[in-house]
């Protein structure tokens, strides 16, 4: 009779475990709200018969004794990855606003650099230095510079570039305009 309890204790406690077991599993696959409450008895396993849960193997559930869930969990859907896109490349454009021939170059420093995107209209605006020259980074695309000097006409006052390579030299030459006291 103490056996019999006592197999009855260990068939108590072994579905107690493998229905945790099982609430674990299924919570992680998403169907913890249909498997809510545990199959444990509420009096003593002593005095009452214990129920046998459908997912607890029977002695005459099937000769090979594997547990038959009642609740056959879905696949769960692998998530396509999300493209990434390309990282953005920079460009340098650059170069040098001067005036004079020859060995008389001089640099033209303080030169306003106007780059106008085609596609966008996005203007971006730079001043050369001391020595008449000015850099910046651009993403690819066709562009519109344009030098102005205040007393300076330009020659030419403007070009259309396709940026594509690493760097690109754009120069401008510029004629100093005759000083004059009164207006022409």
């Amino acid at each position: 009779m103490v056996k019999s309890h006592f197999m009855k204790l260990k068939l108590t406690i072994s579905a107690f475990l493998s229905s945790v077991f099982v609430y674990l599993l299924l919570q992680q696959v998403g169907f913890a709200t249909a498997f809510a409450q545990f199959p444990v008895p509420l009096t003593s396993p002593i005095t009452s018969p214990t129920p046998t849960p459908s997912w607890f193997p029977s002695p005459s559930a099937s000769p090979s004794g594997s547990p038959s869930p009642s609740i056959s969990p879905t696949p769960t859907p692998t998530p396509t990855p999300t493209p990434t896109p390309p990282p953005i490349t920079y460009f340098m454009l650059g170069g040098r606003v001067t005036t004079g021939f020859w060995r008389w170059v001089n640099p033209v420093p303080n030169a306003k650099i106007e780059v106008l995107d085609v596609r966008t209209r996005k203007l971006t605006t730079v001043f050369t230095a001391k020595d008449g020259r000015y850099n910046l980074s651009l993403v690819p695309g066709n562009y519109r510079v344009q030098a102005q000097k205040p007393g300076f006409k330009l020659y030419p006052a403007s070009r259309v570039v396709n940026l594509l390579g690493d760097k690109l030299n754009v120069d401008f030459f510029v004629w100093q305009l005759p000083f004059r006291n009164k207006a022409w």
